[in-house]
């Protein structure tokens, strides 16, 4: 499902303030960090919190 949701959106997810985007748009620079803020092991990206990272995964299934 949340694939389909990306495949579907990804224009609109693109614009969302990750780590990745910011850093692309320069509003983060230097000795930020780009990590995941959830599991630490990867830059941040949309498609990173909502398909592949297994920390963030488990807070969203706590949601619903």
């Amino acid at each position: 499902l949340r694939v389909c949701i990306l495949h579907g959106a990804r224009e609109t997810l693109d614009k969302l303030p990750s780590r990745q985007n910011l850093k692309r748009s320069s509003v983060l620079v230097g000795d930020e960090s780009f990590l995941c803020p959830f599991c630490g092991r990867v830059e941040e990206s949309i498609s990173h919190l909502l398909v592949t990272c297994y920390e963030s995964d488990k807070i969203l299934e706590n949601l619903v």
